[in-house]
Order: structure tokens, then sequence, then C-alpha cells
């Protein structure tokens, strides 16, 4: 995730990937096989150690680079996930306002009611709480008003679809962002057009194949000079 205005990166999000005997098994596959069997939690909680090593990594390149997390409504579930999330970050020494928790607005399909404690929970912790894929999950709006988040991440389907209805609907997000006081990120921007555009319209970060591919954790200290670099 880079800042509009200064192209700088500003945080960066953990993906899980898995390949078994050369072959590339999608997330969608193996995590829900975890959720099954009742290794997601376990899994998540390794996710997020190692987040935490990377982001003490990237702290010592350039300061304040985030680094998100996606979590689970299987997490949110757990009483305990917040005491553990807390054990990890202490141990590593991380300022919990440096680890971005990623949720989808699904979570609140089931029961709303603990989710938004787990999430308040951690809110009162210093933690960053950010929406996923904001616009396509479950009572977008009034899940917004009731965590109070940090972040919202605007589906990549209004990126792509800015010529159209899109436009409109990023418009009306960065109103409401600017007097419910969170952050903006358009996902997916794959374009110099899109990102002139969003930038223009006020969406203050942005992320997408624009600026990187996913790439594997060694070789983010040349992307990082690289891109200092280029934002002098």
């Amino acid at each position: 995730m880079v800042d509009s205005k200064t192209s700088k990166v500003t945080s960066f999000e953990s993906l899980l990937r898995w390949q078994l005997d050369g072959e590339n098994i999608f997330p969608d596959e193996f995590i829900t096989i975890a959720e099954q069997y009742g290794l997601i939690t376990q899994m998540g909680l390794w996710v997020i150690e190692q987040a935490c090593i990377q982001t003490n990594k990237f702290n010592h390149l350039q300061e304040k680079i985030a680094v998100s997390v996606n979590v689970s409504v299987i997490q949110l579930q757990d009483p305990n996930f917040v005491t553990k999330v807390l054990k990890i970050v202490n141990y590593h020494e991380v300022e919990p306002k440096n680890l971005h928790m990623e949720i989808t607005e699904s979570v609140f399909a089931e029961d709303k009611l603990t989710f938004l404690t787990a999430v308040k929970a951690l809110q009162k912790q210093g933690f960053c709480i950010s929406i996923d894929d904001f616009g396509t999950g479950y009572s977008s709006l009034s899940s917004m008003l009731d965590i109070g988040v940090d972040i919202v991440k605007i589906d990549r389907s209004f990126i792509q679809n800015m010529d159209k209805r899109g436009l409109s609907i990023i418009h009306a997000i960065v109103q409401m962002a600017s007097s419910l006081d969170f952050t903006v990120v358009a996902e997916g921007v794959e374009t110099i057009e899109q990102a002139n555009t969003l930038t223009n319209i006020g969406v203050s970060h942005l992320q997408g194949y624009y600026f990187s591919k996913p790439m594997e954790v060694d070789f983010v200290d040349a992307y990082l000079n690289k891109q200092n670099k280029l934002c002098r």
C-alpha cells in the first residue's frame, strides 16, 4: 500500500501461499481445509507472528511501515484471541499500531455482537482495524459505523468499473471518510490512469499491480530501496 500523493510505501499485506509438489494450492482451497480440520486458529497465529518478525525488519529500513494480516471469522470467535495476539506482539516488541487486522464485512453476518466485542478489544489495545473488500459484503455501512474502523479498503471491482457507477461510489466513500475519520485505500489499481484519477478525487492510499505484484519476502529490501530513490 502506498501514499497516493508521495508514492511512499506505508504498509505491506501478508499473503499466505502453499506449494505442494511444485504446484500452487489456491488459498480458498487450503484455508477451507484448515478451517474444516480446526487448524485455522493455529495457522492464523503463525501468520501474525511472521508479520511481527517482518514488521521489525521493515522498521530498520524505513520507519512506519506496517504489515496487515487477514483475520478469519473463526479466529474472532476464539475468546482468547486478543490475549494470544498481545502475547505475540509483546514477545516481538512490535507496536500494535504497526499490525493491521483485516476483516471482511461478512464476519457480521452471523453473530455480530461477538465479532464487535473482539474487534473493539483489539482497537482498545492499539491495533489498526481494516475492512477489506468494502462494498461487497454484509451490511456494509452499518458494520462500518458500529466498528468505527480505521481503514476501509474499496473492493477492486469498483476500481475496475470507474467509467460506470464505480466512480460515484468511490466519491461517496471518500466523502464519508472525511466525516467519519477513516483512511480510504483503493485496491486493484493496475494503471497510472486509475492511480491519477483516484488521487485526484481524494483517495489517500492505493494498492495493486501498478505498484507491485505479490513478492516473496526476500525481494522486499530491494523493492523498498528502489521506491525510496524514486520518492526523493
